[in-house]
């Protein structure tokens, strides 16, 4: 307060003295008034005044620095300190990282340890705690009492705000009163686009010689900066997140294609799950084929066995057997209030469950629990529904394995679900007088979900088939097989092809899951007249490439495969002349992918095949093939990639090996 006082008169002091000099000034000049004219004197008058008011800003900013390093020797050491926290924040990607940088450093420059930091970890039903002191400073009732007035004026503040507790907060408080208990002066809430990140509580400025009025000014600066590095930890953990999840989803996939052991895949999935989801507890839980009211625990994790003599595992007793009996998922957040929970371990706070089925079919649930209330949120969900759905097609491999085992007493081991999905398909393409034909194949992993087929049905007639199951990796392939195996049988019944196609439908409705399909074409070539008959259930329309600036897309014939049974497609024809080209390809061109998540699309695949019509069939697919991996910048692509190419030419043929 005295040095307030001190300046303020220091200031105005030096204002009478500045008055003062251009008062004299002013008045030494008055001598020559007599000689000057009214005229000159205004003139005069008017630029001593603008003088004045030219010089007087910079003068008195000057004096304003010079008062500052009197009065304030530490405000530019101390703005130097809030900068160099500022710097280092941003530099880590770590929460606890930033906030010890933080803390750390302000509570040096404020030379006061008493600030804690409440950041709301998932979008504010969980709140972490950060403080340099270990003891705890406030409860958790207080810290989530909803009706609180001051916790309630923090949650619906969307900015950056700074208020003195005392001053500036008048409601009835219990979380006020026990902040100014505990010593706390002011409060620092952190909004950032239309989003409470969290507070900060803040003891009082131990520190003498620096400007109380630039404080706010600089924790204003500084909580900006610890926003912005948030921000940028938080897009980082994302990114690192999803990159994880795919390589671990990756890794359990292909482990589950090749393992039958069901204790070892369950094994994996639950500790592959456990890189990505924290979890206390996590366990497995089948349901007995052989006794399906009953269900057993397969795979713990966290559990003690021993808690679970006595408690009868039944679909439809707990949160588990719940979830059995109504082959639903479901977030828990306090168990203690829900009447359904088993309690199993004292700790437990929250709870998590996604069924495991098989089509329709609950066979087992996964279930996850943690220590801390509120803990689960939307993002873990969606994981461990993924992680049900991989625990779904090991369970069932496995059980599949065992009992084609057990019924044809099997001696070898199955072979690799790819080289069965490779043997499905034709090995050449047919030697065809008169055309040139290319194809070209290529997964995204070991299985895929596209198929092709080339087959001569007679002298006359060679059949065209291309198809995209949906899915990718094990289902794709599944479902994939089922498809081909299908087709293959209706192609040999000689059946109209619209007809071979609503059989095909009616057959992959039955036989797979409501929610998986498939897109197929097929076409028969009469090699003579150069007339193509084709349906297309949903797939990618090919290409008839007629010249340099017509092209006709065959799109005529109905929906997706595996939808609704019954359904009734159309068939047309075109003719091939000579030099034109016949394009049958899969999504995984279209769709594929850059760094900047742009997709090659089809106007990009379309000019290919305009400018390069010309080629041989060999060649423009190279030509295809290549622009793809200059696009992605990649040599293997994020999908299943197919394509058929079928040119018309005047005479010479190719017999080449299928890509």
């Amino acid at each position: 307060m005295k040095v307030h006082i001190t300046k303020t008169l220091f200031y105005i002091l030096f204002i009478f003295l500045l008055g003062g000099l251009f008062y004299i000034i002013f008045l030494s000049m008055g001598i020559f008034f007599d000689e000057w004219g009214i005229k000159s004197q205004v003139v005069y008058f008017l630029i001593c005044s603008t003088l004045l008011t030219l010089f007087l800003k910079p003068i008195m900013t000057s004096f304003e620095i010079f008062t500052n390093k009197i009065f304030f020797p530490e405000q530019e050491k101390f703005k130097n300190e809030i900068d160099e926290i500022c710097n280092k924040m941003i530099n880590f990607v770590k929460y606890n990282e930033i906030f010890n940088v933080f803390l750390e450093g302000l509570s040096k420059s404020i030379n006061n340890k008493n600030i804690i930091i409440f950041y709301y970890q998932h979008n504010d039903i969980y709140t972490d705690i950060y403080t340099l002191e270990k003891n705890e400073k406030l409860n958790n009732e207080i810290l989530n009492d909803k009706n609180d007035s001051l916790l309630k004026i923090i949650k619906s503040e969307n900015s950056i705000k700074i208020f003195d507790i005392y001053n500036d907060i008048r409601e009835k408080s219990t979380l006020r009163e026990k902040l100014l208990s505990l010593k706390f002066k002011k409060i620092i809430m952190l909004g950032n686009r239309n989003e409470m990140l969290g507070w900060i509580a803040l003891g009082e400025l131990k520190r003498e010689k620096v400007n109380p009025q630039n404080i706010n000014e600089m924790l204003f600066k500084l909580a900006d900066k610890l926003m912005q590095a948030i921000e940028h930890a938080r897009l980082y953990q994302e990114a690192k997140r999803e990159s994880v999840e795919k390589g671990i989803l990756i890794k359990v996939v292909k482990k589950i294609s090749k393992s039958r052991d069901l204790q070892e895949i369950l094994n994996l999935i639950i500790d592959s799950l456990a890189e990505i989801v924290t979890y206390d507890a996590a366990g497995i839980f089948l349901i007995d084929p052989e006794q399906p009211r009953n269900m057993t625990y397969s795979v713990l994790r966290g559990y003690n066995k021993k808690s679970f003599e006595g408690i009868s595992l039944k679909v439809g007793k707990g949160i588990v057997g719940w979830s059995a009996q109504y082959g639903k998922g479901e977030i828990v957040p306090d168990v203690s209030k829900d009447k359904r929970y088993i309690k199993v371990i004292k700790e437990t706070k929250s709870q998590m469950v996604i069924p495991i089925k098989s089509g329709e079919d609950v066979i087992g649930v996964l279930c996850l629990e943690s220590n801390k209330p509120n803990f689960f949120n939307g993002n873990h969900y969606e994981v461990v529904k993924t992680f049900a759905s991989q625990a779904a097609i090991g369970i069932e491999n496995a059980r599949l394995y065992f009992e084609i085992q057990k019924k044809e007493e099997l001696s070898q081991e199955i072979k690799r679900a790819s080289d069965i999905q490779r043997a499905l398909f034709p090995k050449k393409v047919p030697n065809i007088l008169g055309y040139e034909i290319s194809t070209f194949n290529q997964y995204s992993m070991e299985l895929g979900g596209d198929l092709h087929d080339l087959k001569k049905l007679d002298e006359k007639k060679l059949g065209v088939a291309i198809g995209d199951a949906s899915g990718k990796g094990v289902p794709g392939a599944i479902l994939m097989s089922t498809l081909y195996a299908t087709f293959r049988m209706g192609r040999e019944s000689y059946l109209e092809i619209n007809e071979v196609i609503e059989r095909l439908n009616d057959s992959i409705t039955s036989l797979t899951r409501p929610d998986t399909y498939a897109t197929f074409f097929y076409g028969i070539l009469d090699i003579q007249t150069g007339i193509f008959r084709y349906t297309n259930a949903g797939h990618n329309p090919p290409y008839l490439i007629k010249s340099a600036d017509e092209f006709k897309k065959l799109e005529i014939g109905g929906t997706v495969l595996g939808f609704f049974k019954g359904i009734k497609y159309k068939k047309h024809e075109v003719k091939l002349e000579i030099d034109d080209v016949l394009v049958l390809y899969t999504d995984g061109i279209t769709e594929c992918k850059n760094k900047w998540d742009e997709e090659f699309g089809e106007k990009r695949f379309l000019n290919i095949l305009l400018k390069n019509r010309s080629l041989a069939p060999k060649k423009l697919q190279e030509k295809i093939v290549n622009a793809l991996h200059v696009f992605a910048e990649k040599s293997v692509f994020s999908d299943d990639i197919s394509l058929v190419i079928i040119k018309k030419v005047s005479e010479g043929n190719i017999y080449e090996e299928l890509s």
